[in-house]
């Protein structure tokens, strides 16, 4: 056995990861991507029996098994080729100038079709129960904005790459060799064109600001706005909530302009053709995928294309098996036992704040106010899904994803007329993750997580609080870490910090990036910034359920701890380590695991470590919040 005060995660876990071999198409192991796996599969074999027999499933699902048999129907998606997307396509070849383009933006948008317009509608950060709509920038193929620096070697490499992968998808779908070329020419220049306005700063809730309408649309008055949201929903907004006013100040009159049209037009049929590939041939299908597989080093040795075509329906429609999930996988009995958990978290969160000799009173106060209000939801729907489209059978399966898409564009604007109730289900029960959402101080807990090795009636307490209750308590606390102090007890967001809250974050923050700093794992140095907040959620978490142990366990500290280790075991490829260090806002695994054991003096005192374990970290480094 491993030396557990040298490298406890690896002590734990090393029999775990040398057992474990990745597949050709796996990119990483851990609990969560086996549980998904499992979860998927049962879905999967559910709807194979829906599918072979039409009296299985319950009415509710019906949209979901028809589309689930045009996806099936092979023969006739290679029979049929493109010709469904032909008439789509040809809609933008035939889009003449760029007023042409503008005069069908609405339209476009209720389709649920490309339009290039980043506009969407969410809650309104001051007055959560009210949307707003709001405007980001277009999106890049690649996140890192650095990737198209002239001088970035990297970002060449991966461009031409990518221009091979999207030339054969191209040409496969019917376009010519002339065509292809000047699309991924074209769509390249508008890449390099809006890279330039993308900042690589971490981004925080601070990053917003509310114009007025007629202000905003100054910013580009080529897009004709009043006539657009006229258009989607009968009015035009009073304000408009930007989260990249560096894009709309200084390159949105530039991009949506006659100059720029024959690029945006590029963008939108290589759009059309990526958003519809899975509904068209298993070649089209499969190099659709192609580029992503090469970067992360995947090779699927067999294309499972009955896999594929549920994968799609799931991915289409799959809200509707939410309500049918939770009920099938979730027992009366064992909500119950989750409730009971979340009910003791937030107590200890409560008697820890009260009791607190570092938060100042008035803050104290209000983060257990936003515990009290905190809207907790487990499982799944409390009522079957009501579709107001009815798929048919005789359509081709690209008309019944067009009919699926235009529901959810209409339904997502309708949204804007419309009051927010907290207690509204966000998410697919069958989902393997929590998560805290800080505009309606809510906690949402799938059925999907609720089952081992993250929860079990069978587990112990101890084991059941270092897995699934940590990762509860991990999601309360984001309730009052950095961006959710922002916000009260009903999601709204207001400016109530004070000098003393000022004072106390400013430490807090100082503290934990300095703990952090020196973290790295293998060849890498770790951005502390970028991992913050994830990291203030960590210590909060564990500390609370360490104290639920010191209160509530017989005391069987190995079990606590080794589960915790336990939960977090991970085998990788390097270039998927090297993806997630870059963009994960969360610590490796490893370093997660030990820096928050190293933090704890109970711990410490029961391995009974000194100074020269490298598990060791003296009492007077350790990091207590509150």
């Amino acid at each position: 056995m491993l030396d557990y005060k040298k490298d406890f995660f690896e002590a734990i876990n090393h029999e775990w990861i040398n057992s474990k071999q990745l597949g050709t198409d796996q990119t990483h192991i851990d609990n969560f991507v086996e549980v998904t796996e499992r979860v998927e599969n049962y879905l999967y074999n559910e709807a194979k029996k829906w599918v072979s027999d039409e009296d299985r499933q319950p009415s509710y699902l019906n949209n979901f098994v028809t589309l689930y048999r045009q996806a099936l129907d092979f023969s006739r998606r290679e029979s049929l080729g493109v010709h469904p997307l032909v008439s789509v396509l040809n809609r933008y070849r035939n889009m003449s100038s760029f007023d042409d383009y503008i005069s069908q933006l609405s339209e476009l948008e209720l389709l649920g079709l490309p339009n290039f317009l980043p506009f969407y509608v969410s809650p309104d950060l001051e007055e959560s129960s009210k949307n707003r709509v709001w405007a980001s920038a277009p999106g890049l193929i690649f996140s890192d904005a650095s990737l198209y620096d002239e001088d970035n070697e990297q970002g060449k490499e991966l461009l031409k790459l990518w221009g091979t992968c999207q030339s054969e998808l191209l040409k496969e779908a019917g376009l010519s060799d002339n065509e292809v070329q000047d699309i991924l020419t074209k769509i390249i220049e508008l890449e390099k064109f809006l890279s330039s306005c993308f900042q690589t700063d971490w981004a925080s809730v601070e990053d917003y600001k509310v114009y007025e309408f007629e202000e905003f649309k100054k910013f580009v008055p080529s897009l004709l706005l009043d006539n657009f949201f006229s258009a989607l929903v009968g009015m035009v907004p009073n304000q408009i909530v930007v989260t990249d006013e560096h894009f709309w100040k200084t390159k949105a009159h530039e991009l949506y302009s006659e100059k720029m049209w024959e690029n945006i037009k590029a963008k939108l049929l290589y759009n059309v053709i990526t958003m519809y590939s899975h509904c068209l041939t298993e070649k089209i299908s499969e190099l659709s995928s192609r580029f992503q597989n090469l970067i992360m080093e995947v090779k699927k040795n067999v294309y499972d294309k009955e896999k594929e075509a549920y994968g799609l329906t799931q991915f289409a429609i799959g809200s509707d098996l939410s309500y049918w999930y939770s009920n099938q996988i979730l027992s009366a009995k064992d909500k119950s036992n989750v409730e009971r958990l979340v009910n003791e978290i937030i107590k200890s969160y409560k008697y820890q704040l009260e009791n607190s000799q570092n938060l100042p009173i008035g803050l104290r106060q209000y983060i257990v106010t936003k515990l009290d209000n905190l809207v907790v939801q487990i499982g799944g729907p409390e009522m079957s899904p009501h579709s107001k489209i009815h798929l048919s059978s005789d359509k081709p399966l690209l008309d019944s994803v067009s009919m699926i898409l235009s529901a959810v564009a209409k339904s997502s604007w309708d949204k804007l007329l419309k009051t927010n109730v907290r207690d509204d289900w966000e998410i697919d029960s069958f989902t393997v993750n929590a998560y805290y959402n800080a505009q309606m101080n809510k906690i949402v807990i799938p059925a999907g997580i609720l089952q081992k090795p993250f929860y079990s009636s069978d587990y112990s307490f101890e084991k059941n609080l270092a897995r699934i209750g940590f990762l509860i308590a991990h999601e309360i606390s984001h309730a009052f870490d950095i961006d959710g102090i922002l916000f009260d007890k009903f999601g709204n967001r207001i400016c109530r910090e004070s000098e003393e809250d000022t004072v106390y974050f400013e430490s807090l923050v100082n503290r934990i990036v300095s703990k952090y700093a020196i973290q790295g794992i293998e060849k890498y140095n770790i951005d502390n910034w970028q991992t913050l907040s994830e990291n203030i959620a960590d210590l909060a978490g564990f500390a609370c359920v360490e104290k639920i142990m010191l209160e509530k366990s017989s005391g069987n500290w190995e079990d606590f701890y080794s589960s915790f280790a336990s939960l977090w075991r991970t085998k990788q490829r390097p270039e998927y380590q090297d993806m997630s260090i870059l963009s994960d806002t969360h610590l490796p695994n490893k370093l997660r695991v030990n820096s928050l054991l190293s933090n704890s003096k109970t711990f410490i005192e029961f391995y009974n470590l000194s100074e020269k374990d490298e598990m060791y970290l003296d009492f007077e480094e350790h990091i207590q919040l509150f």
